[in-house]
C-alpha cells in the first residue's frame, strides 16, 4: 500500500516511527540501569545471573540500538526526493 505506491503519508509515517523508536530506545538505555531492565524481563534466575555478569552498561546498549536506527533514518531522509517528488516539483 503506501510505501510500495510511494505515498507521501507513508514516508512521513515511517520517518516519525523511526525517529520515535530511535529516541525512545536511546533514552531508555541511557536512563534506566541495565540491571533494572534485566530484572523486568523476567528471565529465569540462572539466566539472569549469567546476564548480570556481562560487563555491559546502558551507553553500550544505546549505541548498539541507536546507531543502526540512525542509519535507517539517514536512508529514510535520502529517499525523500522519491516520495515527496510532487512537493519538490511545486517548489
Amino acid at each position: 500500500m503506501g510505501t510500495c505506491e510511494e505515498e507521501k503519508w507513508a514516508w512521513w509515517g515511517t520517518l516519525l516511527y523511526f525517529l520515535l523508536m530511535t529516541l525512545s530506545s536511546t533514552i531508555t538505555f541511557l536512563t534506566i540501569p541495565t540491571a533494572t531492565i534485566l530484572e523486568n524481563m523476567r528471565f529465569p534466575a540462572y539466566e539472569l545471573e549469567i546476564l548480570q555478569k556481562v560487563p555491559i552498561q546502558g551507553y553500550h546498549l544505546a549505541l548498539m540500538v541507536g546507531l543502526p536506527l540512525l542509519a535507517i533514518l539517514g536512508f529514510q531522509v535520502s529517499s525523500r526526493k522519491k516520495y515527496l517528488k510532487e512537493d519538490i516539483v511545486n517548489n
